[in-house]
């Protein structure tokens, strides 16, 4: 078992700590960050590559030292310095690459979170909330230098299972990650408002009904610690599901933000990992696109929700019991949560991203039957024009009504969704030649003869069909691509030969397998 006094803890570089001195300094002068990095020829060259680099954007080429800390500023230059410091000596040590890989991944992303709600919603220094995020999970680096082996088994744990390290940390070991940052931090001498924050990041959910509507700086950092962690897990660990309904709870009574600001907030973290990364020696790539990563987190919102389900069902009885609301509100929220990553906002069909899941679910579930799949994709012809002439709002309701149509002329059993833009997509359960040509010359008839007015304007709308079908015999990512490769071919060629009609791929010859 770990116990807090007997792991040797890792020390800050001296020069790092020297920075975060100066941030509560008002006096600081320009050139005593100059003396201080000009000590460390590396940190002094990571201080030129970032502010020559697209992510700091300064716009100019930069060779002299003091000029990029002047154009980075304090608040840019700390966070990296104590950064590169730390990733350094974490990425240069002896075995357990992986364990701290993987680590130190997750605390740029969560000092990236943290930046990003001090620059939306604090108005506070965002360099600051960039270490504080970085720092708040560094007991987790003692704990792997202590026993590397011991901790595989924490993060092992907690991938079986699906539940985050933190958990894993209570159940397998006598310490946790949280303890040891809070020691850290401590032993540094670093801001009591750093350490508040990072002791109360897994207590702050329960406290935020009694905050006040606009929090103090002091709370609102506790919040985005809080937030930044649950960010890190959703994107580095493996119960992404239980991660974004913290994300989205935190984010809504912390920062009064919508679903769509917790969108924004992933993505704009996402693309931030993809510029710094080089920066801090790790892979900002390996964790999968964004539909990978919402996939995930809507099988582990399945499995939650089953769960809580069937927890509701032993208790039902019980009128004392006051976690049955508990649940509900639980299993509210996962609905919400699924529904809205599986749904197109625009059109309220299924989006792209279901589509490959419930694609993927079909082949494997034909493979060994003698039943064929059939896909459909049309395009609406002239998009472009038509925006162009009416307006973008315009364009909107052309899809949002032929979504509406679509939805109205398919079987219970196939599956329409929006494919991208102007495209939709249709899977046909156990098709057939006829049947598939017959409702592709249904889909454009239909369009062809809907009225959409707009301001009082008629706007004409065809649509461009191409449809293919085949019988999976095995290896579902083959036959899926090649499917939709005949498809797209046979849309090709329909808007080749003019637009506004239907052509279907010869299932005796375009047989994808």
């Amino acid at each position: 078992m770990f116990t807090t006094s007997k792991i040797a803890v890792p020390t800050i570089p001296s020069v790092a700590i020297r920075l975060l001195e100066l941030y509560d300094d008002p006096d600081f002068q320009l050139q005593d960050v100059v003396n201080t990095l000009q000590s460390d020829p590396a940190l002094s060259a990571k201080i030129l590559k970032a502010a020559n680099s697209p992510a700091y954007g300064t716009g100019r080429e930069v060779s002299e030292f003091k000029r990029a800390i002047s154009l980075l500023g304090k608040s840019v230059v700390t966070p990296l310095v104590v950064g590169c410091s730390l990733a350094e000596r974490a990425m240069a040590a002896r075995g357990a690459a992986e364990l701290f890989r993987q680590y130190w991944l997750q605390a740029i992303v969560q000092a990236i979170t943290a930046e990003y709600l001090a620059k939306q919603y604090a108005r506070a220094r965002a360099g600051e909330w960039f270490v504080a995020g970085l720092l708040s999970s560094i007991g987790r680096l003692a704990l792997i230098n202590h026993d590397s082996e011991k901790y595989q088994q924490v993060m092992d744990h907690a991938e079986t299972h699906h539940v985050s390290l933190h958990e894993a940390e209570q159940k397998l070991l006598a310490t946790t990650t949280l303890d040891l940052s809070v020691e850290l931090l401590r032993e540094w001498n670093l801001p009591r408002r750093w350490v508040d924050a990072t002791a109360k990041q897994f207590r702050i959910v329960e406290a935020l009904e009694s905050l006040p509507e606009q929090g103090t700086p002091h709370e609102r950092l506790i919040v985005a610690i809080a937030t930044a962690e649950a960010v890190g897990t959703y994107f580095c660990q493996h119960c992404q599901g239980e991660a974004l309904i913290r994300i989205v709870h935190l984010m809504e009574e912390g920062f009064d933000a919508s679903e769509d600001d917790v969108q924004e907030l992933i993505e704009a973290v996402r693309k931030r990992l993809e510029d710094v990364a080089h920066l801090f020696q790790v892979q900002g790539t390996t964790q999968g696109s964004p539909v990978e990563l919402m996939t995930r987190a809507m099988q582990h919102l399945s499995r939650l929700a089953v769960e809580q389900a069937m927890e509701m069902q032993k208790r039902r009885d019980d009128p004392f019991d006051e976690s049955v609301e508990d649940r509900r509100c639980l299993l509210n929220r996962i609905d919400r949560l699924m529904q809205r990553a599986s749904t197109d906002s625009l059109t309220g069909l299924y989006n792209r991203g279901y589509f490959e899941d419930r694609f993927c679910e079909q082949i494997a579930a034909t493979i060994g039957t003698s039943q064929s799949i059939g896909l459909i994709l049309m395009d609406v012809d002239h998009f472009k024009s038509i925006n162009d002439t009416y307006g973008h709002i315009a364009g909107d309701e052309v899809l949002k009504r032929l979504a509406d149509a679509l939805k109205g002329v398919t079987r219970s059993n196939d599956f329409v969704a929006r494919y991208g833009g102007e495209e939709f997509v249709v899977i046909v359960a156990d098709a057939q030649a006829d049947y598939l040509s017959h409702l592709g010359e249904r889909f454009r008839r239909l369009i062809e003869q809907l009225e959409i007015v707009h301001n009082g304007t008629t706007i004409p709308v065809t649509i461009s069909v191409g449809a293919a079908m085949g019988c999976p015999v095995s290896g579902v990512d083959r036959f899926g691509e090649r499917l939709i490769a005949f498809a797209d071919a046979m849309l090709y060629e329909a808007k080749r030969s003019g637009r506004n009609r239907v052509i279907v791929a010869d299932p005796t010859t375009d047989q994808p397998s």
